[in-house]
This record gives structure tokens, C-alpha cells and sequence, in this order.
């Protein structure tokens, strides 16, 4: 049997993206080819956050610790952001 969930493969790269840019050191070369074949869409950078978070809070659920203070920190951030688009 097999699930498909095709919100999985949507959001696939921007959870990748968020993943290596949050976990790794790639360099600015590396960067540019990633977005040459994958460019950011409109709004990224604002849900980049919540990507980030998604990181965070899995890491929190496996090693506890700190991760949960960047996890809250990022959805607040989105959170004004989100409020601030909303009054405008």
C-alpha cells in the first residue's frame, strides 16, 4: 500500500530549503544553484519561519533543550508579521 500526500511534494522544497539552511553551511555558490533551479516564490521569506520551525520543533521533540525557544521566537515573529499584514 502506498499514502500520497501531494501538500508533501509542495512543500517539499521549501522544508528542504529550510532544513539545509538551518542545519548546514552550504556556501553562497552552492545558494545560487539551488535558486537557479528552484527559485523563492512570493511571500517566502515570510513563511520562512514557519519552515524553520517545523526544524526546531522536531528537534525539540527528539533532544529537548533550547529548540523550543527558537521554535516559539520564529512563529511569534510570523505571528507580528501576520497581524501586521492584517491591519494594513
Amino acid at each position: 500500500h502506498v499514502a500520497f500526500f501531494a501538500n508533501s511534494l509542495i512543500l517539499l522544497s521549501y522544508r528542504v530549503f529550510s532544513q539545509m539552511a538551518w542545519c548546514a553551511g552550504f556556501g553562497q555558490k552552492f545558494w545560487e544553484g539551488y535558486r537557479s533551479l528552484i527559485p523563492k516564490d512570493e511571500g517566502f521569506l515570510d513563511r520562512k519561519p514557519l519552515y524553520d520551525a517545523y526544524h526546531q520543533l522536531n528537534h525539540y521533540n527528539l533532544f529537548g533543550g533550547g529548540y523550543i525557544g527558537s521554535a516559539r521566537s520564529d512563529l511569534e515573529s510570523l505571528k507580528k508579521k501576520l497581524n501586521a499584514k492584517e491591519k494594513s
